[in-house]
């Protein structure tokens, strides 16, 4: 998973272009950039590019107002262009919206994120390299990736193992973001209201798995050894405060034969988990 869906596909063929690559590189730049709201990226871009940013800025003064545009452009954490951000700012205020809505996210019930649906609306939203798939019911089913099981998982998302992984990959990259820019742009749109979801955009980030189990992925460690560990009480994952440090220097405190043992004390052991545990505590330089 880490090489595949964070790294990338790795390929041992040739070199590619230099010049060629630069150009690439370069192209996407000026296209991320020339929906900037900084105006000293926008300073940088080519003059019609500049055009279209202007016009983006004009449509945002036009639908919030040019005292909370500035606002906004005071932001440095908006992570989408400009043509999302009026896509989010116009749901937010269509008449039928009621910023209540977000208050549904504080709690554990994915039925009543009744936000999901109206943020579908925006292309951004869908995961694009999986077929015909329901999004909304995904990450609603997807807020179960802790307390159930991978195999459980996949079967009541009816997805195959390595669309799971992608779609992981798009809730914890591109629909964070989305949200992200949503509680920058209702903060700014209702304040009265003082509603903050970072904590749900948190959520997301983590594919709603304990913050430090799914770094730990990161590190080796897959997120079923984590579960067995937090069910023997090895280490409480669903600390909030736990921080990955933390949980580190615990590892550290025993050997890899120690984890297999405490499992195995359990009945929580699998053969294949030798190998694994092993390859987690090599990369931990023990």
């Amino acid at each position: 998973r880490m090489f595949k869906y964070f790294i990338g596909e790795v390929y041992l063929f040739e070199s590619p272009n230099e010049d060629d690559n630069q150009e690439k590189i370069l192209d996407v730049e000026i296209k991320s950039e020339s929906l900037s709201i900084n105006d000293e990226i926008n300073n940088e871009i080519p003059d019609n590019i500049q055009v279209e940013v202007e016009n983006n800025q004009l449509e945002i003064i036009k639908l919030i107002g040019r005292d909370k545009f500035n606002l906004l452009k005071k932001e440095t954490l908006l992570k989408n262009d400009l043509g999302v951000i009026i896509k989010i700012i116009q749901i937010l205020q269509s008449k039928d919206f009621n910023s209540e809505i977000f208050t549904y996210l504080f709690n554990d019930e994915p039925d009543k994120w009744y936000i999901l649906s109206r943020i579908a609306s925006i292309r951004e939203f869908h995961c694009k390299n999986i077929g015909d798939i329901n999004t909304v019911e995904l990450v609603k089913k997807l807020s179960q990736n802790w307390t159930k099981s991978l195999p459980e998982l996949i079967k009541d998302m009816r997805i195959d193992l390595d669309d799971f992984f992608k779609f992981e990959n798009h809730v914890a990259f591109k629909i964070a973001s989305l949200f992200s820019d949503i509680n920058t742009l209702q903060k700014i749109l209702y304040p009265e209201k003082e509603i903050d979801i970072s904590s749900f955009v948190t959520k997301l980030s983590n594919v709603f798995l304990p913050s430090v189990v799914y770094t730990l992925e990161e590190f080796g460690l897959p997120r079923i050894i984590s579960k067995k560990l937090h069910e023997c009480g090895f280490i409480n994952f669903e600390n909030k405060e736990l921080t990955l440090e933390q949980a580190l220097d615990k590892f550290k405190e025993y050997t890899a034969d120690d984890i297999i043992n405490i499992l195995k004390e359990k009945n929580l052991y699998d053969d294949f988990e030798d190998y694994i545990l092993n390859y987690f505590y090599e990369g931990l330089g023990q």
